[in-house]
């Protein structure tokens, strides 16, 4: 009996070692009219969210939805699209209101400013994806825990 209580003891470690760590894909939408869009999905789970200013956040209700319209823009060549490789790196996302005065922008820069642009931050591990959402500092500390808890972390 205690050979069967140690072997499977053992199974149970080796299974729960060899899985591999669920990994998290961030995408950040810059819709060009002062919004921004921020979304999180991995193995069926998705949160997202819209600021339209510092503190003016809003839990959008089909997060899945936008990750699906996020993916397929990702795929189209006629946005502004960057991609980071996420695993073993550090992410932060900069203060609120951090851009540059775009009364201050001349007109070439405001139109640049205007452009949509998507980052992805692809294969986030779960502590990474978690402390990266903490950084959000535009939405309030309840949202943002929300969005941990929804996915999971």
């Amino acid at each position: 009996m205690r050979w069967a209580l140690a072997a499977l003891v053992v199974m149970i470690a080796g299974v729960a070692v060899a899985q591999p760590s669920r990994r998290y894909d961030l995408y950040i939408f810059d819709t060009g009219d002062g919004r921004e869009i921020y979304a999180v999905a991995a193995a069926g789970r998705a949160s997202a969210l819209e600021v339209r200013g510092c503190g003016d956040v809003s839990l959008i209700a089909e997060a899945a939805e936008m990750v699906h319209e996020l993916r397929v823009r990702r795929a189209r060549d006629d946005d502004n699209v960057i991609i980071v490789h996420g695993r073993n790196s550090r992410t932060e996302l900069g203060p609120c209101g951090a851009d540059e005065d775009s009364e201050n922008l001349d007109e070439e820069a405001q139109r640049e400013d205007d452009a949509t642009s998507l980052v992805v931050i692809e294969n986030m591990s779960p502590s990474q994806t978690r402390n990266t959402l903490r950084t959000l500092d535009a939405a309030p500390v309840a949202i943002r825990e929300r969005m941990i808890a929804d996915l999971g972390l």
